[in-house]
Parts: C-alpha cells; structure tokens; sequence
C-alpha cells in the first residue's frame, strides 16, 4: 500500500477491523518512512458468472416465450 503523504510504497497494518454489517474490513496503516497513519476500507466485490447469468437469462426467455406463444428472441421487423 503506498503512503499517501509520501508515496512511499512500504506501510504496516496496525488495527484491521471487518464490519460484517457492511461486508468491509477498516485498516490502520502507518508508513515505514514517515509514520504518516491513515486509514483503508477493503471491501470484497461479488464474482458474477456470467455464463450462469447468461444461462438463467435463456430460461427465463424461454419461459416467456413459451407462455406467449411468440419467439421474442428474434428481432421483429
């Protein structure tokens, strides 16, 4: 993590706290070089599948498809 102050790029974590509310983990950090401190917010972003995605997507297409009795998957001219 580099300093903010100096861009140092060695720093050390002196409190880490996870905020399940939140679903983030709040570090303290200080720099090696200055012993600026200051704070980091890591928060963990969600994998999506896309192929997954895409599969449910068809289902739900071809449910609707099925239901209406029209291909809504082809372009209508």
């Amino acid at each position: 993590m580099q300093c903010p102050k100096c861009h140092h790029n060695e720093t050390r974590v002196t409190d880490s706290r996870y905020r399940p509310e939140r679903n983030y983990v709040s570090r303290r950090r200080q720099c090696e070089a200055c012993g600026f401190k200051f704070s980091t917010i890591e928060q963990v972003k969600q994998h999506v599948d896309l192929a997954e995605a895409a599969k449910k997507l068809r289902r739900i297409a071809d449910s609707l498809e099925r239901a209406s009795g029209d291909d809504i998957t082809q372009e209508q001219t």
